[in-house]
């Protein structure tokens, strides 16, 4: 989809973050937003700054993990635009501890949020796309998805579900001119998740893994979108021959979880979180 001109895009979890941004990289391209979370406030500010900017951005403040939102949701994108081009499974929760300690709740919602919603939107936007022949689905995973991370297991679970999910479907749909892609980011700077589990328990980075910045997770979006490639993985330096070796040897998450330090750096956040 190289001409994103007008297009309607429906992004989820838009009202601060990568998603605040991608929102705003989506209307410099002159896409039609309709935007969806579960704060309020914020998102009818990041609205309202976009249509001062000339932008078409519609607010529907909703927890993506509710049915009946998800009905609302879709409803209002219809009768607002007609139709929907680009959908966009940006909500996302973080959950750092040990699985002991985490409570039946917390998993619930995670995965609720994480893997049910981006599954039950993705299947509610299919018909639409397949009766007009076009479309692009873009699910964000994480590298937790990709490698195994200790004191992160329910995360790195449902991010994982949603690969399989985006590169399963993608095989169904080929020949019908609608795609998937999910993309993998590492730990993110500028904005995100791990800049929360930076500041609130001070989680850094290990050297040997890196960071990558918000403004090329948004740029990797902005590129599945035109391209439509199955996977992107947004990472420091070339990450994906050890997780072919890991997949082949288990043990070599082990190995590399030590030798890099973020079996440390996840067990110490877990500590900060009072879930370790």
């Amino acid at each position: 989809m190289n001409d994103l001109q007008d297009k309607v895009a429906l992004l989820t979890g838009a009202s601060r973050g990568l998603g605040a941004l991608i929102a705003r990289a989506l209307a410099a391209e002159g896409m039609r937003l309709v935007l969806v979370a579960r704060s309020a406030d914020p998102l009818m500010r990041l609205a309202d700054s976009l249509r001062a900017g000339g932008a078409e951005a519609e607010p529907v403040p909703g927890d993506v993990a509710d049915a009946a939102a998800r009905e609302r949701l879709m409803a209002r994108t219809l009768e607002r635009f007609g139709r929907i081009d680009v959908l966009i499974n940006n909500a996302g929760i973080e959950l750092v501890g040990a699985l002991s300690d985490v409570g039946d709740d917390e998993i619930d919602r995670l995965f609720a949020v994480n893997t049910v919603a981006t599954a039950q939107l993705t299947r509610a936007v299919l018909p639409h796309m397949l009766a007009q022949r076009s479309g692009v689905i873009v699910n964000m995973a994480s590298m937790a998805g990709k490698a195994a991370v200790p004191y992160n297991s329910i995360y790195s679970a449902s991010k994982a579900a949603v690969i399989h999910l985006t590169l399963s479907l993608r095989d169904e749909l080929v020949g019908t001119g609608v795609t998937a892609s999910v993309i993998c980011p590492g730990f993110v700077t500028g904005t995100g998740m791990y800049e929360d589990l930076r500041s609130e328990g001070g989680m850094t980075a290990p050297a040997l893994v890196g960071t990558v910045s918000d403004r090329k997770v948004v740029r990797t979006v902005l590129k599945a979108i035109r391209r439509g490639g199955p996977e992107y993985i947004v990472y420091r330096g070339p990450i994906r021959p050890l997780i072919a070796l890991a997949t082949l040897f288990p043990r070599m998450y082990s190995v590399f979880n030590s030798m890099t330090g973020l079996r440390t750096a996840f067990a110490r956040a877990a500590r900060a979180s009072n879930k370790g």
